[in-house]
């Protein structure tokens, strides 16, 4: 694990300290002005919460280990020929499947309802008041209407215009009546309402959440280094785990955590905040987010991999839990955080130096970046 200290810190990081980690909770208010003692004087070891620092690196014994040489031909593992192709390696047919099964008997439930009502009031029975059960074709049908009506930036025309052949495609027509395109979009379902985790605020659709995440990894082998990061997906809608993030373009919208391989920018796992739980602070929030991304992972791609990420994920607990998946991690701290030895948050009078230190397998440098500003 290498951790890089920049004095002063001036975060980048548009997320909020308080999901970080426990530890950094405990942050004392003196380290803010230990900035005010500037010094050029390297001590030869440090040490802090049990841990000792020392400015002598251990000298590396033997061979490279076994676990850090990639044997895997890098890169994708499937061969698609077209975009369906492509399509069909994330959106299975196990997905589009459980798809059906769930609008049809959402679907089948609301018009057996509407049915026993008008028996009720003597009311006589129409053929649009009984459901035509959908199939995978019909559903792949719709799911290309919509991605095409977003690719040619129609989404914010009705669907009437859609529909008419004097000021549309005729595809819309002719791939189906409005008449069904509404009813899927009334009926869609992705899970059993009546069976529906309330605990879980992602549970309507988590089960193919899941089997989509699933089928990330399984497909490309990614390289030497990964990156965990997280991304705002601009969105306004009704939605009870919408992010403000004032730094971020879009401000608004739903937070991803991602796993991603360096080279390529593929995406092998994703996560999505869905906010706090009973408006409780999540503890080790970051720790359990890389190590949740990191896990769904085989082993054999772990192994001889080297994570970077930012200063709100990193973390000595979790670099050792890296290395206990043979993995190896960059980090940048905060200043602030509590693992760090006090001798190394004061300023030094020599901008631009770096001091070394290494503890068992971490390695950690501080670094003079600029004079500390004036209050």
């Amino acid at each position: 694990m290498i951790l890089i200290l920049c004095l002063p810190a001036e975060s980048d990081d548009t997320s909020t300290n308080e999901h970080i980690s426990e530890e950094s909770n405990k942050s004392n208010s003196d380290d803010d002005d230990q900035c005010d003692v500037y010094t050029d004087d390297q001590p030869e070891t440090l040490e802090k919460a049990g841990i000792i620092w020392s400015i002598h690196a251990k000298p590396a014994k033997g061979r490279i280990p076994a676990v850090n040489i990639i044997k895997k031909k890098l890169g994708p593992i499937t061969k698609v020929q077209t975009i369906l192709d492509a399509f069909k390696l994330f959106f299975t047919n196990e997905i589009l499947d459980e798809i059906v099964i769930q609008t049809n008997r959402y679907a089948e439930q609301y018009f057996d309802q509407n049915k026993r009502s008008k028996t009720d009031s003597n009311t006589i029975e129409s053929k649009s008041s009984k459901w035509k059960p959908i199939d995978r074709v019909e559903l792949e049908s719709f799911i290309g209407l919509v991605i095409r009506a977003g690719l040619h930036r129609n989404n914010h025309e009705s669907l009437n215009d859609l529909w008419d052949i004097s000021q549309s495609s005729p595809l819309y027509r002719g791939t189906m009546s409005l008449q069904r395109f509404r009813q899927f979009l009334q009926f869609l379902r992705f899970d059993d309402r009546q069976n529906r985790d309330k605990t879980d605020r992602l549970s309507s659709i988590r089960y193919i959440f899941e089997l989509f995440i699933k089928q990330l990894p399984r497909h490309f082998v990614p390289g030497e280094n990964l990156t965990v990061d997280e991304q705002l997906v601009a969105f306004r809608g009704r939605c009870c785990f919408v992010q403000y993030m004032p730094n971020k373009p879009a401000k608004y919208g739903l937070k991803f955590w991602l796993l991603c391989d360096v080279g390529s920018r593929y995406v092998l796992s994703i996560d999505l905040y869905t906010g706090k739980k009973d408006n409780i602070i999540q503890k080790n929030l970051a720790s359990n987010v890389v190590l949740r991304l990191v896990d769904r992972l085989s082993n054999d791609v772990k192994q001889g991999r080297t994570i970077t990420f930012d200063r709100y994920f990193t973390d000595i607990k979790l670099s050792e839990a890296l290395l206990d998946r043979k993995m190896t991690s960059i980090g940048v701290v905060d200043y602030r955080r509590v693992f760090l030895p006090n001798e190394l948050k004061v300023c030094r009078k020599k901008l631009f130096s770096s001091w070394f230190y290494f503890s068992n397998s971490h390695m950690f440098v501080s670094y003079q970046a600029k004079e500390k500003k004036s209050q």
